[in-house]
């Protein structure tokens, strides 16, 4: 009941999204109609309006640029809304079609996650039968998974006639194959756990490195403005010192000016 409950569950989600999928596009048709009746009733009114400004005979000369200038925004507004509506049903349908793939993917790993049920429910059912007399015969890999005819020579399932060892006979082939692949299942181990920590190494050594150029750029910004602020500091300085002496040299030539007067006038007074 569980299995066929979780199997059930994503067509119940599937119907859901369906509805929700309907009741959506209706609510864009009704929108849609909306928005029509709205651009049908500004049409008319700026018909209307157009009609009324025809029959004025004040604008029978010229141009009804009023009109032109109403459509024209009639007709951005209406780009406007068109370009805004493309754009949500198409968010809309990106958005829908990532909803059915997520429920498709959900249902899919439902159906494999059932069938593994079932294929280990019949794996058990087949397991239970091996009480049975004959069960090594229904087996096709029984002979394969089974003990070799001889283990060795002092094997006490074997009489003396089986004394005599074979040419190119090998006892121990199995024992060999599994203790290679156990090798190999090492070996490929100890290379993936080095692969992994030269990763985590490189990463490391990655993330200081960039840690490093980040604290030099910073240090760079940090003395770039301390020498800014340096140069800025010796300019305010220097245009102090100019202007101080852009002063004193006005005062000097100012108190120069009196005194060449007060000699003229002195000279002048002399003379009378």
């Amino acid at each position: 009941m569980n299995t066929l409950s979780q199997a059930s569950s994503p067509t119940l989600n599937l119907l859901t999204f369906s509805m929700f999928f309907r009741t959506q596009h209706h609510a864009k048709e009704l929108e849609a109609e909306e928005r029509e009746a709205k651009r049908l009733a500004h049409l008319r009114e700026s018909r209307t309006a157009r009609f009324e400004k025809m029959l004025d005979p004040r604008c029978a000369i010229g141009s009804d640029t009023f009109a032109l200038d109403q459509q024209s925004r009639a007709k951005a507004l209406q780009q406007a809304e068109a370009r805004a509506e493309k754009i949500n049903e198409r968010e809309n349908t990106i958005t829908m079609l990532a909803e059915l793939a997520r429920l498709e993917a959900i249902e899919k790993t439902s159906r494999k996650a059932t069938a593994l049920e079932v294929a280990r429910a019949l794996d058990e059912q087949k397991s239970s039968q091996v009480t049975r007399t004959t069960w090594d015969l229904e087996d096709p890999l029984s002979k394969k998974n089974g003990e070799p005819i001889r283990k060795g020579i002092d094997d006490p399932r074997l009489g003396l006639s089986s004394a005599q060892v074979f040419s190119g006979e090998d006892v121990s082939a199995r024992q060999r194959a599994l203790l290679q692949q156990a090798q190999v299942r090492a070996w490929t181990a100890q290379m993936v756990s080095e692969k992994n920590a030269m990763k985590i190494a490189l990463k490391a050594k990655d993330e200081e490195v960039a840690a490093n150029m980040v604290h030099c750029a910073k240090l760079a910004g940090e003395i770039e403005a301390a020498g800014i602020a340096e140069h800025k500091a010796r300019e305010r300085a220097s245009v102090f010192q100019n202007e101080s002496l852009i002063a004193a040299k006005k005062k000097q030539r100012e108190k120069e000016k009196e005194e060449d007067m007060v000699s003229h006038l002195g000279h002048f007074s002399l003379a009378i």
